[in-house]
């Protein structure tokens, strides 16, 4: 449930700063009143029909259809089709998606059981870190080639010339 989150709340994040510098403000505003009136009364409900469990589906319920609302009205004042927004976002989503389809499966597993809850999981994150690593180097390895240079500024290590395309 919370992977869902993770990939909805990633691209409403990745929406706000184009929406900034188009100065539309306006829909930045609809949709985080939308999320303070909406999302209460969906934790309210989902909190009395099935304590944790039913906000946790309110959650991954609401907070992505309020995220179409914004995408659409994103997408149309950027000029960009759901075509070309889905191709930029394939490999993280896959990743995302693999990820969570193999930790979900982990915890199925009996002898999981047999271990601490801090050591399931550690072992969970630790699966859940190398299948996405795995996929998103597989699936998008210029984004992967991108994402390992910036990780290399960011831990100090010498700069990684990634080499670019000519533009003349």
């Amino acid at each position: 449930i919370l992977c869902g989150y993770a990939m909805a709340s990633a691209i409403a994040t990745l929406l706000f700063p184009p929406l900034m510098v188009k100065r539309r403000l306006d829909l930045q505003l609809t949709y985080t009143t939308a999320q303070l009136v909406i999302m209460p009364l969906g934790f309210w409900a989902g909190a009395s029909a099935a304590a944790g469990i039913g906000v946790s589906l309110v959650w991954v319920i609401l907070y992505p259809l309020q995220l179409l609302w914004l995408t659409k009205w994103a997408l149309r004042e950027l000029g960009v089709s759901w075509h070309e927004f889905g191709r930029q976002l394939w490999p993280q989503t896959l990743a995302a998606g693999v990820m969570t389809a193999v930790t979900a499966l982990i915890q199925q597993i009996p002898t999981m059981t047999a271990v601490s809850v801090w050591m399931q999981m550690i072992l969970i994150a630790l699966m859940g870190i190398s299948i996405y690593v795995a996929v998103l180097r597989t699936s998008g390895p210029q984004l992967f080639s991108e994402l390992t240079e910036i990780a290399s500024w960011v831990l100090g290590y010498k700069p990684v010339l990634t080499p670019r395309p000519n533009p003349i």
